[in-house]
């Protein structure tokens, strides 16, 4: 490494990991409790890896078969994990531009950069795997040479994500470069993403909910044994680091160990090879080019129109939100996405039987999730104010009320949600309803639909309390918020909270019934709906009433 490359690599270490200024207790401990929360997810992580390490290692006898899919399941993760933190780090970082105007060549750049993403690939391989392999050497009961050997495995299942990375990474900001200025077709898109991996995932609970069902809850039929060990035994190149591993296992010597090392070093140099010319001979054109479009200016020629007060300022406010992509995915996407979630979450619940208790928790399971994705909605309300940014003091000198700015930004993200909330009600109405399924009643999606849509009223005017209360003007160069702040994460856990609370609350007094004086009372019917319904309208008095009266008072308050 010569001297160019270390001083970049330590400059590029400082500006993500030094401080400028003294930390404060606070920031000591938000960090504090990251830290904790971070290592009692690894906890957990290492507690899952033990349980289905016994259940196919010793339940199964499928340990070879567990070291291949594992294997294979690691790596394609971290290729994804991989080829974002390169993109990220190598093409989007925001010193780029900064750095080519130093005397240092593009090669001297990618290199130091690319230093940090192998080291940050490194650290992740070995986390996930290290436990892994530990506990399934315990379980198999293999000798010393195994866990010196899977040192040398986790080395090499590192590099291979990160020079497969680094030839993603070139076409996927060759796209990036001609798209970019297209948000509403990377919008599109990025939804269609969203709906088709939710759907994948659904489905394929759903099969493993049926075929568990079908067979008696036993995981691994014979039918399915076989289709495991046909996997493993042709899952090239992945089995290569499972021979290795496994080699008493399998009965094979030394020889074979060295030689599925040979094949594994030859594959992987082979790709390297071809990541390093093609990123040496791309890298400077790719990010020059990102830096010169990404400069370019929009220009629009748009007709002087006479409009109201009211749509004047919501197409204000349509706008900025549609000149940010990050806004309009967080304006959209969970809007678009919520009627197909709800349709999927109920066909699940139905699958499990007709006959059991999946089919009365419908009702129930339907308002929570619509709750749930509400909430997700209009906590981007949370961020009213703060979203402003530099131009925050235009919303105090503009001849316009407080209180008519806060209703236009109160309809604008009312009005996604309560439309996502009446296509689900409407397409479980359809599906589940008399018409469909015969589960619910046509009154019953109505009522759902009333419920929700006064929550929507409600949690839409917590929300802008919150940010008018506590607003945070951390903005980047661009206008945008760097991060969400903490009044999203309060009004998410609040929405939830009041999710669970009336899905459970319909769900329960849909099954089990109650005693009063020793005489049987049930809630089914649309006596559980009046109540919720009720429940809703007290909210909806409550939240209007803290946020309006105090509006002009507290908005007067606050100081960008």
């Amino acid at each position: 490494m010569n001297f160019t490359v270390w001083t970049l690599f330590k400059l590029d270490l400082k500006s993500r990991h030094g401080s400028t200024k003294a930390i404060s207790t606070k920031d000591h401990l938000k960090r504090f409790f990251n830290i904790v929360l971070s290592v009692v997810l690894y906890v957990v992580l290492i507690a899952v890896f033990y349980y289905l390490t016994e259940m196919f290692v010793v339940k199964s006898q499928l340990g070879f078969e567990f070291l291949v899919i594992v294997t294979f399941v690691a790596l394609i993760l971290l290729t994804i994990v991989g080829t974002g933190n390169v993109v990220k780090n190598l093409y989007f970082s925001g010193d780029n531009e900064l750095l080519l105007r130093f005397p240092v060549s593009g090669k001297d750049v990618l290199i130091a950069k690319s230093i940090y993403c192998f080291v940050s690939n490194l650290i992740i391989c070995f986390l996930l795997l290290f436990p892994f392999y530990i506990i399934f050497g315990a379980l198999s009961g293999m000798n010393v040479g195994y866990y010196f050997l899977s040192i040398i495995v986790m080395f090499l299942i590192s590099l291979v994500p990160f020079f497969v990375a680094n030839l993603i990474a070139i076409p996927v900001m060759q796209l990036v470069n001609h798209v970019k200025d297209k948000f509403l077709l990377i919008l599109i898109v990025l939804i269609l993403l969203l709906c088709g991996g939710f759907i994948l995932y659904m489905q394929l609970l759903k099969e493993v909910v049926q075929y568990i069902e079908n067979n008696n809850i036993s995981l691994f039929s014979p039918e399915m044994t076989q289709n495991i060990k046909t996997f493993a035994n042709n899952c090239y190149p992945f089995r290569f680091y499972a021979d290795v591993l496994a080699y008493s296992q399998i009965e094979s010597g030394e020889g074979q160990v060295f030689l599925n090392l040979l094949y594994i070093v030859l594959i992987e140099a082979a790709i390297a090879v071809c990541a390093y010319f093609t990123t040496i001979k791309c890298y400077y054109k790719t990010i020059l080019y990102s830096i010169e479009t990404g400069k370019t200016a929009l220009t629009t020629k748009s007709k002087i129109v006479l409009r109201s007060q009211f749509s004047a300022l919501f197409r204000r406010e349509f706008l900025l939100i549609f000149r940010s992509f990050n806004y309009s995915f967080q304006y959209l996407a969970m809007a678009v996405a919520a009627p197909v979630m709800v349709y999927y979450c109920n066909d699940l619940a139905v699958s499990y039987g007709q006959s059991t208790v999946g089919s009365a928790i419908v009702p129930g399971l339907t308002l929570m999730v619509i709750t749930l994705f509400t909430t997700i909605i209009v906590s981007f309300a949370s961020t009213t104010v703060s979203r402003e940014g530099m131009c925050f003091y235009h919303t105090k000198i503009i001849p316009v009320s407080y209180k008519n700015q806060v209703l236009v930004k109160l309809f604008l993200y009312g009005i996604v949600a309560m439309i996502s909330t009446a296509v689900s009600c409407l397409v479980v109405g359809l599906v589940f309803g008399p018409a469909g399924k015969g589960i619910m009643t046509s009154l019953e999606a109505f009522m759902i639909f009333l419920i929700s849509a006064i929550l929507v009223v409600s949690l839409t005017c917590m929300s802008i309390r919150v940010d008018i209360k506590h607003p945070t003007f951390n903005v980047s160069g661009d206008g945008d918020l760097v991060s969400a702040n903490k009044n999203v994460a309060l009004t998410i856990a609040i929405g939830v909270i009041v999710a669970v609370l009336f899905g459970l609350f319909t769900m329960l007094l849909s099954i089990i019934p109650f005693q009063v004086n020793g005489q049987d009372y049930s809630l089914g019917g649309y006596s559980k709906y009046l109540i919720l319904l009720g429940v809703s309208v007290i909210m909806l008095v409550c939240t209007t009433a803290t946020l309006f009266p105090t509006l002009n008072r507290d908005y007067r308050k606050i100081v960008a």
